[in-house]
């Protein structure tokens, strides 16, 4: 039996579906409470402007987080020949990198001391193992339509700006950006969320390489 059958168990299946969907609404609500921090901000509320500021990194933390675990499925059950040999690395360190945020996070808003590790440039890491991926396997996209594979590299990009403007001087570039973001990730997450559970086998591996016969 093939070891990695497991990422095709109808269990596995269903929760990338679900998880899909759950990606979908963590996203749009990042934006949401980006906005919702920008106007009580306006008008003077300050405690929860700040509280709807740190819900929004911490949907994002998320957002990136749960983004990475379905690049890390995708690349070995919807990619040709389950992508570009070595590349699944890139994706799966990602998603290490993922979780110690979203744990850092979540022990910061806690109470505890997570300075010890600056958890908010862990999305210089993600973003740009996440982009080479995608871009190493573009090829391996066949199935996927060109305007969808335009867009995966697309989302990336902006998540990375999305945390290269989480700056209170820059807040309406970064309430913009999530927006965009939202925009642009939940068209794929919903296409995801469909069709993952339907997937019924993993690909074909890429058959060895025999030099031609002289």
């Amino acid at each position: 039996m093939n070891e990695d059958a497991w990422y095709i168990y109808p269990l596995v299946r269903k929760t990338v579906g679900r998880l899909s969907t759950v990606c979908v609404l963590l996203v749009l609500a990042c934006a949401l409470l980006a906005v919702l921090e920008f106007v009580l901000l306006s008008h003077g509320a300050i405690v929860p402007g700040l509280m709807c500021g740190l819900g929004s990194e911490l949907l994002y933390a998320l957002v990136l987080c749960s983004g990475a675990l379905l690049c890390a499925w995708g690349h070995r059950v919807l990619l040709a020949c389950g992508g570009v040999r070595g590349s699944w690395f890139l994706s799966h360190l990602a998603v290490i990198f993922s979780v110690v945020m979203v744990v850092c996070m979540v022990y910061s808003l806690c109470g505890g001391d997570a300075g010890r590790l600056n958890y908010s440039a862990l999305p210089y890491l993600i973003c740009p193992l996440l982009l080479t991926d995608i871009l190493f396997n573009f090829n391996n996209m066949a199935a996927l339509s060109l305007s969808r594979r335009m867009l995966l590299p697309l989302v990336v990009v902006v998540a990375l700006a999305v945390a290269l403007t989480s700056h209170p001087a820059l807040i309406l570039i970064n309430i913009v950006l999530k927006i965009a973001l939202a925009a642009a990730a939940a068209p794929l997450l919903r296409a995801l969320a469909r069709l993952a559970p339907l997937v019924i086998s993993l690909p074909e591996p890429e058959p060895p390489f025999t030099p031609p016969a002289k």
